[in-house]
């Protein structure tokens, strides 16, 4: 009687996750893949910031229906080194254009590449308390064209 009235016993953050699984469904059909960025929004879904908090802080959480539905369209639910995602941005934007000259507007996955390569000059320079580089790690960065100076 109940559904024949339109009510669902799922609760609202049920309803909600289906919602923005269907957003995913239609991203990947437009996009043909599942790399959303983070700082991606479309009809009022902020889908990139949903699908990061699907990798991160609910990764664990999720119910065993949910993790099936989003490795099968492709989402890779394992915890990436977040220092690791970046290098490898910055090592395909070398690859591509000969340099580490990237502008302040290119942003993969929503990734502010600048930023980052910025931020590694300081922590190099030691301008960041409590953190540092790896002597294999800088070596990765200059093999790329970084220039400390």
């Amino acid at each position: 009687m109940w559904q024949a009235l339109g009510y669902s016993w799922r609760n609202r953050h049920e309803v909600a996750w289906d919602k923005y699984y269907e957003k995913l469904l239609e991203y990947k059909r437009v996009n043909g893949n599942v790399d959303v960025p983070v700082a991606y929004s479309a009809d009022g879904y902020s889908l990139g910031k949903w699908l990061s908090h699907q990798r991160t802080d609910l990764r664990d959480k999720l119910t065993e229906e949910q993790r099936k539905k989003l490795e099968e369209v492709g989402v890779n639910l394992q915890r990436e080194d977040p220092w690791e995602m970046r290098y490898s941005l910055a090592k395909d934007y070398f690859d591509r254009y000969g340099n580490l000259k990237i502008p302040v507007t290119y942003k993969p996955m929503g990734i502010c590449l600048n930023k980052w390569l910025n931020e590694q000059k300081q922590i190099y320079r030691g301008k960041r308390a409590g953190k540092s580089l790896s002597q294999e790690n800088i070596a990765r960065l200059e093999a790329i064209g970084i220039r400390w100076n």
